[in-house]
């Protein structure tokens, strides 16, 4: 799952035939994938398939639809190609992508006290997302944050989480930071200050 996170590897091991220069002009070489699920299956995007007399055919397989990943995995199996089609069929038919915000959508305000603005923006950094089985209920969204800050507050700081909750356990979260900076103010400051000014009476 994690070498699938990186562009050229997805981009090798989902490629069925790809032609290369052999020994400069001599012509070119032709390479075919060997995974013929590359051709059977909607949506597959690798990765490997092997063999050796011990283990026989062996083969690892991954597929996307409407934002779910799934790999599949079978050693010594014989018929392969039709027990990856059978494994991905059903892992995509209970396997729900839940998704409340892609990274920086999700935005919420904080009051800021003794700084040149009464208030700061926040932001989620990773996309708040999660796929789960079918029968699972909907995660709820749960916010964790200060009644307020305290100037100054500097931008891409941490100031919270935002989470994904499943019966009462998180199963996504992504940190909230402040978008902008909100320098100290060179004015009164306090509590009763920041009162003030919060409701118009500087």
């Amino acid at each position: 799952m994690q070498a699938l996170r990186y562009p050229t590897f997805r981009t090798m091991v989902s490629t069925y035939k790809k032609t290369i220069p052999l020994n400069g002009d001599e012509g070119v070489r032709l390479l075919l994938n060997h995974n013929k699920l590359l051709k059977l299956y909607d949506g597959v995007i690798g990765v490997k398939t092997g063999y050796t007399k011990k283990s026989g055919r062996c083969l690892v397989s991954a597929a996307e639809r409407d934002g779910v990943t799934l790999i599949a995995v079978t050693l010594n199996a014989p018929n392969d190609w039709q027990d990856h089609t059978a494994m991905l069929d059903y892992g995509f038919a209970n396997s729900v992508r839940h998704s409340l915000g892609k990274a920086g959508e999700l935005s919420y305000t904080l009051p800021v006290v003794s700084g040149r603005m009464d208030y700061v923006s926040v932001c989620n950094t990773a996309p708040l997302e999660v796929t789960l089985s079918a029968n699972s209920p909907v995660p709820e969204l749960y916010v964790e944050l200060p009644r307020m800050l305290y100037a100054p507050v500097e931008a891409d700081t941490v100031v919270g989480k935002v989470c994904l909750l499943v019966n009462g356990e998180i199963v996504a979260e992504s940190p909230l930071v402040a978008a902008f900076s909100v320098e100290s103010a060179e004015r009164e400051t306090g509590f009763f200050a920041f009162l003030r000014r919060l409701f118009g009476k500087n």
